[in-house]
């Protein structure tokens, strides 16, 4: 045991300290005292401890020590974050290719020269017009190359502040993705 290696070891005083556990075994000409301890056992006899019950069963749970705790804690959240930026950059992967397969899918549409669209909008006639804002109007009609209904909206560029909303409109307009929106 540990206090054997001291041969000049005389008194020994563990008196009030909260220990608990088994006394060790010392020469026999060491005095040893223990008062306050009631958690203490075995030990020499003189000492009149009870004796300590080997089973674990009624042994207190030990906590884990910090020298395991922290390096645990470090990794699991080093592991978390990690786990994080992945997710997130997997995210970020996926939206750009979302925002470039929808630039692709921008080479599918129609090109409709301004001809095309006055004669199938016959001319912007007062009978295909279906709205009026304060600046533009809007005609309906029918692409004759491929029969599919349409609107266009004709800005009104005289009037103050028209080539403003017509930006806004379009900044508004390329966020949206439907299928009829060109």
């Amino acid at each position: 045991m540990f206090f054997r290696d001291f041969p000049f070891l005389v008194y020994l005083n563990l008196s009030f300290n909260e220990f608990e556990g088994e006394v060790p075994l010392v020469e026999a000409n060491v005095t040893i005292s223990v008062e306050g301890n009631n958690n203490l056992c075995g030990g020499v006899p003189k000492l009149r401890l009870p004796t300590c019950v080997t089973s674990s069963f009624g042994k207190k749970r030990k906590r884990p020590s910090t020298k395991l705790l922290v390096p645990v804690i470090i990794g699991t959240s080093s592991l978390s974050l990690l786990v994080f930026f992945f997710v997130i950059r997997l995210r970020r992967k996926k939206m750009r290719n979302n925002v470039s397969s929808a630039q692709s899918s921008n080479e599918q549409f129609l090109r409709i020269s301004f001809a095309e669209l006055h004669k199938d909008i016959e001319g912007f006639s007062e009978s295909n017009k279906i709205g009026v804002g304060s600046y533009g109007s809007v005609y309906k009609g029918i692409l004759v190359q491929d029969g599919i209904a349409i609107a266009v909206k004709v800005s009104n560029r005289p009037r103050r502040g028209a080539s403003k909303s017509f930006i806004s409109e379009c900044k508004a307009l390329r966020k949206i993705r439907h299928r009829n929106l060109v």
